[in-house]
């Protein structure tokens, strides 16, 4: 028997659809992108996590060689975020295409994740960032640091929370807000140009900061509106219809991308000394992540077989609660020393956050800030 199967209870939003509204291929691709966005912060392979010296008489554990692996991983998994962004934005288009009024939907959806977003900064504020900082600082200090960070960066506490990776919430809230706006005022074609043009900024302030074109700000421009709006337009735009993507065309695209960014990483940590780990977002992104949306679009039906796919509604709560399992394991690599453990880091977190979200999702009380 299937393990979707014995942990899986029937989904009331999928019996009550046709099943003509599920897309298979981006249901599958919503569990892989999830399962990638881990391995970006569990890092495996990241210089620190081992000695390289227990493999120095290894040609291919080299630290070299190993040091290389982790890049790869890293920046090969960049297309996860936008493409939960772009299809976020594919789903809202839907629904305003299908008569529900932009604001309407602004609403209900920011409901639903600013519920979900201050649960979960709550539950980070409540808990040790490692079960060793507990030891060292004791539960009181650990709090007051929290707070004292919070009031000294109220603009980065808004966005994120007392987690950063909940930035994603507030960054989708932001895009879905400008949308709505744009929408609601019959502008639905400045979607793509405005969003655009903030998301030149943010790589000028991100990622090209160190570069001659960077621009250098007071903030950090994965947060907010910078990157996530042209990923939700762009996904709205696909919904419309007006584009029709062919596999073989947005294959290439997705190529293409992969190259380019690849491209832009490697200059940018070899020729600028900028650490891989903080290059979120490129120019090569964009067709990276579209490109594979719209295979996806062009293949609905991919995946449909596979059980796997059905973990597609627990990828929000996976993604909102891995960094407490993250947090209690990160310990264990300096332990373990072990490829091994590297390898298998990012499976255990989203094994145990699945666990905690399905229990969580079983549960009336909790189940809106599960799933």
């Amino acid at each position: 028997m299937h393990l979707t199967k014995i942990i899986i209870p029937p989904d009331p939003e999928m019996t009550e659809r046709a099943p003509s509204a599920r897309i298979e291929s981006i249901d599958l691709f919503r569990v892989i992108a999830c399962l990638a966005i881990i391995a970006i912060h569990t890092q495996p392979f990241a210089l620190g996590h081992f000695g390289y010296s227990a493999y120095s008489d290894n040609r291919f554990l080299s630290a070299g060689n190993l040091e290389l692996i982790a890049v790869l991983i890293n920046q090969g998994a960049r297309f996860a975020v936008p493409f939960f962004f772009l299809a976020a934005g594919y789903f809202f288009g839907k629904k305003v295409l299908s008569g529900v009024a932009p604001w309407k939907l602004f609403a209900g959806y920011s409901k639903k994740l600013l519920l979900i977003f201050f649960f979960w900064s709550l539950v980070y504020m409540l808990l040790p960032a490692e079960p060793g900082a507990l030891g060292r600082y004791g539960y009181v200090s650990l709090l007051r640091m929290k707070f004292e960070w919070a009031f000294s960066n109220p603009a980065t506490f808004m966005l994120e929370g007392f987690k950063p990776h909940l930035w994603f919430l507030m960054s989708l809230i932001t895009a879905f807000g400008i949308l709505a706006a744009l929408l609601s005022r019959g502008l639905a074609k400045a979607a793509l140009p405005l969003s655009a043009a903030l998301y030149v900024f943010g790589l000028l302030a991100g990622s090209y900061a160190s570069t001659p074109i960077g621009i250098r700000v007071p903030f950090n421009t994965r947060n907010g509106p910078f990157f996530s709006t042209l990923f939700v337009a762009a996904g709205f735009h696909l919904a419309s219809g007006k584009v029709k993507p062919k596999f073989l065309w947005a294959a290439a695209l997705a190529s293409a991308g992969v190259a380019i960014h690849m491209t832009e990483a490697f200059i940018l940590w070899k020729s600028f000394g900028i650490d891989p780990s903080r290059l979120d977002y490129l120019a090569g992104t964009v067709p990276f992540a579209a490109g594979l949306m719209m295979m996806l679009l062009s293949k609905r039906d991919f995946g449909g077989k596979w059980q796997v796919r059905k973990l597609a509604r627990f990828t929000l709560g996976i993604y909102v609660s891995q960094y407490i399992f993250i947090d209690i394991f990160t310990p264990l690599t300096t332990r373990f020393e072990s490829v091994y453990w590297e390898m298998a880091f990012p499976f255990l977190v989203f094994f145990c956050s699945l666990l905690l979200v399905f229990f969580l999702s079983s549960n009336r009380f909790t189940r809106r800030i599960a799933a």
